[in-house]
């Protein structure tokens, strides 16, 4: 069976909203929250915003290096 990207990333957006309302209804897990963010331009530039309020950025992945290197700094 193919699947395609947009597929791919419906289902991983899906199964991630749902996780991340399951943890909410157990309360605040002990661990700090590590992310990862995939794309730094438009929506994965709020994407960082956001996800930086809820946890600790621990990678960040970006094709373009000029842009990997200013969303790092």
């Amino acid at each position: 069976m193919s699947i395609s990207r947009r597929e791919l990333l419906k289902l991983a957006a899906g199964s991630a909203t749902v996780l991340s309302l399951s943890s909410l209804s157990f309360g605040q897990g002990t661990t700090p929250l590590r992310i990862g963010i995939v794309g730094t331009h438009g929506k994965g530039e709020s994407n960082r915003k956001a996800a930086a309020q809820f946890g600790t950025i621990a990678a960040i992945c970006d094709v373009d290096h000029t842009r990997l290197a200013q969303a790092a700094a």
